[in-house]
């Protein structure tokens, strides 16, 4: 499965059964849900190119006594975080409210859950860092799902793995061509022009509604015409006064660089009469290589 996506699989068969004791259960499903369970909570850090910081697993095991009831326990996982084992409420379930009564909720926290979260599971957090401990979650699940949840077969009992991640993928730049930055520019709704183009790092004026402002383009990549930062400035009476850096190593989307620069322009209009503050202009005028714009 991808690192996104959802997998429903039929953990026994709604004709399977009746199971008399919990060890009879274990010995139908154990391997199985152990199986599930470890493809859960393994993020081996020998792969950790293949997973990415906020990518996550939920896998849960659930069973319909009755049409309006839906009987279950999930499990979350993310990378080097213990696993969150949690057993379903009657607070947004009401279905499930004569399955999880008084008794039910005491051998619940006899087994060390804690009610929470918004939806009021009956939850706790379990290590799952081996086959083995992936094998001792899985035979207290079922030993939950046969005394606690009354699962003796009768229904089917299904499974589902959710994979997703929080973070997102997209196009990135790490170093941009002159004309690759002046059309992200004009992108930010800035009319972009360059002034010096045979420069070892090209000037280039930016215009904006009354704005005035220039870009260095800097961190040149050897034996290219690509370029890893730019050094923006605000004109006052023709010098420009360095006033910010955008960065790109490591990679940032057009989005960012588009933002970025909005945001230095509005940050630069917010001074008193939309100028560099006149320290900044004294020091950029007196610097040789401070860029002089018409």
């Amino acid at each position: 499965m991808s690192a996104s996506g959802v997998a429903r699989d039929v953990l026994i068969e709604a004709n399977e059964g009746p199971f008399t004791s919990a060890d009879m259960l274990t010995e139908r499903a154990l391997r199985l849900l152990t199986t599930k369970l470890w493809e859960t909570s393994c993020w081996p850090k020998s792969a950790r190119g293949q997973w990415q910081v906020g990518d996550y697993r939920f896998f849960i095991i659930e069973f319909r006594p009755t049409a309006d009831a839906c009987l279950y326990l999930q499990f979350w996982s993310e990378p080097d975080e213990p696993v969150l084992m949690e057993v379903s409420s009657r607070d947004w379930n009401p279905g499930a409210l004569k399955y999880i009564w008084h008794g039910e909720r005491r051998a619940l926290e006899e087994r060390g859950f804690v009610a929470g979260g918004q939806a009021k599971n009956f939850q706790k957090k379990v290590e799952i860092d081996s086959p083995a401990a992936a094998e001792l979650i899985a035979r207290e699940t079922l030993t939950i799902l046969f005394e606690v949840l009354g699962y003796h077969g009768g229904c089917a009992l299904i499974t589902k793995m959710h994979r997703g991640r929080r973070a997102e993928e997209r196009l990135v730049y790490d170093a941009l061509e002159v004309d690759d930055f002046m059309r992200i520019a004009a992108g930010a709704g800035f009319t972009a022009s360059l002034v010096e183009k045979e420069a070892r790092f090209p000037l280039i004026r930016l215009r904006c509604r009354g704005f005035h402002g220039t870009v260095i383009l800097g961190s040149i990549r050897p034996g290219t015409s690509q370029f890893g930062s730019a050094l923006l400035g605000v004109v006052v009476d023709g010098h420009a006064a360095m006033s910010d850096e955008l960065v790109f190593e490591g990679g940032v989307t057009r989005q960012w660089i588009e933002n970025s620069l909005v945001r230095w322009m509005r940050a630069a209009r917010r001074r008193p009469d939309g100028k560099a503050r006149k320290s900044e202009v004294a020091r950029s005028a007196k610097r040789p290589n401070s860029p002089v714009v018409h």
